[in-house]
């Protein structure tokens, strides 16, 4: 990534920002753009989704904000039916996150299988087989809950 800023070559990280702090700064310092996913704003949920809390993913969010201001996150969630779609957990993120000055957009994305057959390449099996994709009246409800939020106006939504 450093010979790639030197070179005038724009980079970016992708992550949930479940590290310890100095490598989230050592790789961010090389970042024209940071792409942070955030699964739930309960931690107790987040624990239970992914077997860790998200106080370490919500702490570096706002440490990275602070110590590169001039570069810019776009925060993501995936809308996965069942488990992140909540309007409580939506609403509770876009209010996190219009305290983060550095987040420039908030991109609700809705789940999809596309990595299904990965798994069985893999010879694993796919815990979420049956789950099908939010419908777009759930995914316009989700936007209207960040629109109305604190964070309101950096709104953007991935289409199904």
């Amino acid at each position: 990534m450093r010979t790639c800023r030197e070179r005038g070559i724009h980079t970016a990280v992708e992550t949930c920002g479940y590290a310890k702090w100095e490598d989230v700064e050592k790789v961010c310092s090389f970042a024209n753009l940071i792409l942070y996913d955030i699964k739930h704003i309960d931690p107790d949920r987040h624990k239970a989704l992914t077997g860790g809390t998200n106080k370490l993913i919500l702490e570096n969010i706002k440490r990275i904000s602070r110590r590169f201001p001039a570069t810019p996150i776009v925060a993501r969630t995936v809308i996965v039916p069942g488990l992140t779609d909540s309007e409580d957990n939506i609403r509770g993120i876009a209010n996190f996150l219009s305290g983060v000055p550095s987040v420039k957009q908030y991109q609700l994305l809705p789940y999809h299988g596309f990595g299904e057959p990965k798994y069985y390449q893999l010879g694993r099996s796919y815990p979420l087989s049956a789950l099908q994709p939010p419908s777009q009246e759930c995914m316009d409800a989700l936007i209207k809950i960040v629109r109305e939020s604190a964070f309101g106006h950096k709104i953007h939504s991935i289409a199904q």
